[in-house]
């Protein structure tokens, strides 16, 4: 009986520990920090489904939860991910520096910067356009669906189409999205819209049948063995129910919200038409220079070097004996001189990569003279 009592205290006490570092590693501050490396990462991978999915690691595997949803483009998953990004930075920071590793002092260090950056932006966390000509998302999941959805079997058939039945709230999402900035007088130029206008009605002016969301699941599923023609047939005709249904009509909610937005939208571009323009400029500049440059600072600095790369230019095709006129001019017409051009063949063919491997070898060469790492 004894015995029974301390064995069954030990397993209380395993359990009691067990349930104390798993909650600290799932929700609090792990003991050891490369868990709470992986935990960061994984936090905000988890809750992407398309970019789950874009990773290729579970997909269509007994892991696989994800393949039949797409990502949240809510302004309140923004939000949320903003209020995690906090969260972890804080946690981050409640680590003793001297009892981690050199290792995990650089990754340490490279993840603050990381979430630092992210903190100091959270202002301007909606200062963008998701909806816009390039790549806006109102585009890109379609692109997802066409480039990244893997069709092997029936299950990731039927996958695909329940993410074609999510692009009503996924584009209710855009839209709300789209909105909440609206409000705040984040409004793209009238000519972004204008183009995305042009690009959903020609998308949704397709028959169902000629969609590419339509002919791409057929040249997927053809490939997929164990499905009859009787199965790949009906589930054909549910992509296009599918898009005709749920997709078409997604897409024309987005129309009619951009048709209406279209006549408030002023054709200003640049940053500087956004609230506190000027402050975001200046963030966007720090997160992608890293430096703590003003944008002044910055624009002269590009001028100063425009200026000395000229004058070096101008120095070294004085001393070649070069025609005079602007840098443009001489370097176009140096570019098209015969003498220093690679002869065409195979000669010249040979001679080009002799060049080019030269070069690299002499970067090479020289890369730790610049790079630590």
């Amino acid at each position: 009986m004894q015995l029974r009592r301390i064995v069954l205290g030990l397993v209380g006490v395993g359990l009691i520990y067990g349930g104390y570092w798993g909650y600290r590693a799932i929700w609090g501050r792990p003991t050891n920090i490369g868990v709470f490396f992986e935990r960061s990462m994984i936090e905000i991978v988890m809750t992407d489904p398309q970019m789950i999915s874009q990773i290729g690691l579970i997909d269509n595997t007994i892991l696989d939860f994800h393949s039949g949803k797409l990502t949240d483009v809510s302004p309140s998953q923004t939000m949320r991910q903003a209020e995690r990004i906090r969260k972890n930075l804080d946690i981050l920071n409640a680590y003793d520096p001297k009892t981690l590793t050199e290792d995990q002092k650089l990754s340490a260090k490279i993840l603050n910067w990381f979430l630092s950056d992210a903190v100091a932006g959270e202002p301007f966390q909606f200062h963008d356009y998701p909806v816009n000509q390039l790549f806006g998302l109102q585009g890109e999941v379609t692109n997802f669906m066409v480039g990244t959805h893997q069709i092997v079997d029936r299950r990731s058939a039927d996958r695909y189409i329940e993410r074609l039945n999510h692009y009503g709230t996924f584009f209710d999402q855009l839209i709300e999205s789209t909105q909440y900035r609206a409000e705040r007088k984040i409004v793209p130029p009238k000519f972004v819209i204008t183009k995305v206008l042009d690009q959903i009605r020609s998308f949704t002016a397709t028959p169902a049948k000629e969609n590419v969301l339509s002919t791409n699941f057929a040249t997927k599923i053809a490939n997929v063995a164990g499905l009859s023609v009787a199965d790949k047939a009906a589930l054909q005709a549910d992509v296009d129910r599918t898009i005709t249904g749920t997709v078409y009509p997604a897409i024309d909610k987005l129309t009619a919200y951009l048709t209406g937005l279209e006549a408030q939208a002023t054709s200003d571009d640049g940053v500087w038409k956004l609230p506190d323009g000027d402050k975001f400029y200046a963030w966007r500049l720090r997160s992608e220079t890293t430096t703590d440059l003003t944008p002044d600072e910055i624009h002269n600095l590009g001028l100063g070097e425009v200026a000395r790369i000229e004058s070096e230019i101008t120095a070294a095709l004085d001393t070649a004996g070069r025609p005079p006129g602007t840098p443009g001019m001489r370097l176009d017409a140096l570019a098209k001189d015969p003498a220093y051009l690679f002869p065409e063949g195979d000669e010249g063919r040979e001679a080009t990569l002799k060049y080019f491997r030269d070069v690299l070898n002499e970067v090479q060469a020289r890369t730790p003279e610049y790079f630590s790492l």
